[in-house]
């Protein structure tokens, strides 16, 4: 199973958790606009992060936010190594 897979799997079942932001699209090379227009499709327009959850959910419906995911959990992962933390905005 790929890594991409291991991780959407984990996060469905709980084992980790982590919040997505929307900067986490261009670190996945993502474009602006149809990360725009994908986010307002799913009414999440405005929103600067969204759960792991969530995000590995929207990844069933379309591959590309499987990047995303990925890009968030690298993210989070050299946070926890160099031992900063993200707090997401609230809504």
């Amino acid at each position: 199973m790929s890594g991409f897979k291991t991780l959407r799997r984990d996060i469905l079942a709980g084992r980790r958790r982590g919040t997505v932001l929307v900067a986490d699209a261009a670190r996945a090379a993502l474009c602006r606009m149809g990360t725009n227009c994908f986010m307002r499709r799913m009414g999440l327009k405005g929103r600067k992060a969204v759960p792991g959850r969530i995000v590995a959910l929207m990844s069933l419906i379309e591959p590309q936010v499987g990047l995303v995911l990925q890009a968030a959990f690298d993210r989070i992962a050299q946070d926890e190594t160099e031992g900063t933390t993200y707090m997401a905005p609230a809504e």
